[in-house]
């Protein structure tokens, strides 16, 4: 899928970068040299010509591709697109103004959240969780999921419960209930 994704991604002039196994491989730089700079302090940054070709020539496989988008940019056709070519194997959001993100299902901190959970001997139930953007829809499908109040709006109306807005230290919230 990320051969796919990069191309037609590539085609709307994105910058594209991946997640793989700890290293940020990132190639252009429409916006998306920024993000990778953030995360410098965190991941090995690698940047390469041809990032779909790298990683078939590497056997990467990525977690998480990200591209760049332009602060207030629609990305609802990318999403519609990403949504119909992988038929829910792909998770498309925006967890920003800047960036759109594509996670393998297998890799959603829904997942995440079910593997560690099932690694620690902790039911479902016994889990809270909490969010605030769009790449958190599926982490707050596990467990109690709240979102906070100063949330995005898609991730707020979504939510089933809600936690104070972040300046009001949902945390401390949550922690007392």
């Amino acid at each position: 899928h990320a051969s796919i994704i990069i191309e037609n991604m590539r085609a709307l002039n994105k910058g594209i970068a991946g997640f793989s196994n700890g290293v940020i491989y990132y190639e252009g730089v429409d916006g998306i040299e920024s993000y990778v700079n953030f995360y410098r302090q965190y991941l090995t940054a690698v940047k390469v010509d041809d990032l779909a070709k790298f990683a078939v020539d590497n056997k990467l496989v990525f977690q998480k591709l990200i591209v760049s988008r332009p602060a207030g940019e629609d990305f609802s056709e990318i999403k519609a697109w990403a949504d119909e070519t992988f038929k829910g194997e792909i998770l498309c959001n925006s967890g920003s103004r800047t960036i759109i993100e594509f996670i393998d299902k297998r890799c959603s901190k829904y997942s995440a959240c079910e593997k560690i959970a099932k690694y620690f001997g902790v039911d479902e139930s016994e889990v809270i969780t909490v969010g605030d953007s769009t790449n958190d829809l599926t982490l707050i499908e596990f467990g109690y999921g709240f979102a906070v109040k100063s949330g995005v709006s898609e991730l707020v109306s979504k939510a089933k419960r809600l936690a104070p807005p972040i300046n009001e230290l949902p945390l401390i919230y949550l922690i007392d209930l």
